[in-house]
Order: C-alpha cells, then sequence, then structure tokens
C-alpha cells in the first residue's frame, strides 16, 4: 500500500514538473503560468484524496470482510460446541438408562436366584418327607408282617399244643 501511493505521488510529481516545463516553453505570462499550475496543482491534490479515499474504503471494507469472517467462524464454532454438548447428554442419558438396566438385570437375577435358592430348599424338605414317609410305610409293612407271623406262629403254637394235647 505504502509502495502504491509513493509510486502515485512520484507520478503525479513527474505530471506536474511536465505540465510546468510544457507551460514555460510555451511563453505564458507569469501570471498564466501560476495560475495553470494552481488548477494543475488542485487537480493532483483532488486525485490524491480521491485515491486515499479510495485506499481507506478498501481497508475498512478488507476489516470488515475479516471481521464477519472471524464471526462466522465464531458462529461454527459455537454450533460445533452446542452439538457436542448435546450428544454429551445423549450419552450420558443412554448411559443412565444402560446403568438402570444392569442395576435392574442385576436385581432381577438376585431375585432369581433367590428363587431357585428357595425352591431348592423346598425340594430338599420335600424329599425328606418323602424319605421320612417311605421309612413309615416301611415300618408299617414290618409291624404288620410282625403281627402276621407272630399271628402265624401263635396259631402254629396253639396247633401243636392242641396236636399235643390230643
Amino acid at each position: 500500500l505504502k509502495q502504491r501511493r509513493g509510486a502515485r505521488s512520484e507520478s503525479l510529481r513527474k505530471r506536474l514538473a511536465r505540465k510546468k516545463s510544457e507551460l514555460e516553453s510555451k511563453s505564458k505570462s507569469d501570471e498564466e503560468i501560476q495560475q495553470e499550475l494552481e488548477r494543475e496543482r488542485a487537480k493532483v491534490e483532488a486525485e490524491a484524496r480521491s485515491v486515499a479515499e479510495r485506499e481507506e474504503k478498501e481497508r475498512e471494507a478488507t476489516a470488515a470482510a475479516a471481521a464477519k469472517t472471524r464471526e462466522d467462524e465464531l458462529a461454527k464454532a459455537r454450533a460445533a460446541l452446542e452439538d457436542a454438548e448435546r450428544a454429551a447428554a445423549v450419552a450420558a442419558t443412554r448411559e443412565a438408562a444402560v446403568q438402570a438396566k444392569l442395576t435392574a438385570e442385576a436385581r432381577d437375577a438376585a431375585a432369581l436366584q433367590r428363587v431357585r435358592e428357595e425352591a431348592e430348599a423346598e425340594r430338599a424338605r420335600f424329599q425328606e418327607q418323602e424319605e421320612a414317609a417311605a421309612r413309615q410305610r416301611q415300618l408299617a409293612e414290618l409291624r404288620e408282617r410282625t403281627e402276621v407271623e407272630a399271628r402265624r406262629a401263635s396259631v402254629q403254637l396253639e396247633e401243636q399244643q392242641s396236636a399235643q394235647q390230643s
């Protein structure tokens, strides 16, 4: 930018010098030359102001575009952060649901184990009762056989005694 300004200033100086030499060579009066130089100087200054204003507008436009780009990048970063926060919240919710499910499954497994243990204990009690009942039946059968045997022996004894007496 400084180089462009310097080149333009140099170009304008050369133009003024050329115009001055042209005017001097035409042998005009000093007053006419002075007026022509003043008009030319005013044109040069107006053009220099115009160039400076254009350059200032370009700088402002460039700065505004850079600011807009930064704002856009910041908005994108905010959106990405919000997306990441939403994703983290969803993941936390899923994790909590999975944890609750695991806890429920563990509770269910413990309850099932208790039911199994109770069923096993009940089966053991039932088996003991069955075995006790079987022993009771065996004892009853044994008593019955013993009584039958005792009656038979008693009948035989009576028959023998009656046979001996006869």
